[in-house]
């Protein structure tokens, strides 16, 4: 997901990712799906633009949730209901398609582990997403530092923390 953007060039991952979060999408906006799709496609608008006036709301915001339902939708309980996905429970899917494939039995969303006082570099694509999961102790106390090289991050980066436990 770090190399790879729902608004990225038109190649198979980007695809992909368009497919689940338009699926993400119809299942947040409250009228029928068919309503939904209907009004994505009969317009002369195209894009962000398209999906912003379809959605009634800003278009990253979403994109930004449905990010994080990515991650918690079906492991992490209680999280608020644009952070699932309801039409599909991809950590039960994904390993049996794996499976027939001669792939990993486990769901393939790339994480990356922070331990106490490590670093970890992620080349993050516009528009892609990074999940980094860490630790800590009951009453302790973490710090996260973001940082473009020797550059503080750029100001359209977007950030999100979930609590699992």
């Amino acid at each position: 997901p770090d190399s790879n953007s729902l608004l990225g060039e038109d190649e198979l991952p980007t695809r992909g990712a368009t497919w689940a979060f338009l699926r993400y999408a119809a299942d947040r906006e409250p009228g029928p799906d068919q309503t939904f799709f209907f009004n994505l496609v009969n317009t002369t608008t195209a894009g962000v633009e398209n999906l912003g006036r379809v959605i009634g709301a800003a278009p990253l915001d979403w994109m930004q949730d449905w990010t994080v339902s990515v991650y918690t939708d079906d492991a992490v309980a209680g999280v608020q209901p644009q952070y699932t996905q309801p039409s599909w429970n991809f950590r039960s899917v994904m390993p049996r398609i794996s499976q027939l494939y001669g792939g990993r039995q486990r769901f393939p969303l790339k994480t990356h582990t922070l331990g106490s006082g490590t670093t970890q570099t992620v080349n993050l694509r516009g528009g892609g997403a990074a999940f980094l999961r860490f630790g800590i102790l009951p009453s302790g106390r973490v710090a996260l530092r973001l940082s473009n090289g020797d550059n503080p991050p750029p100001p359209a980066l977007r950030l999100s923390l979930v609590r699992t436990r």
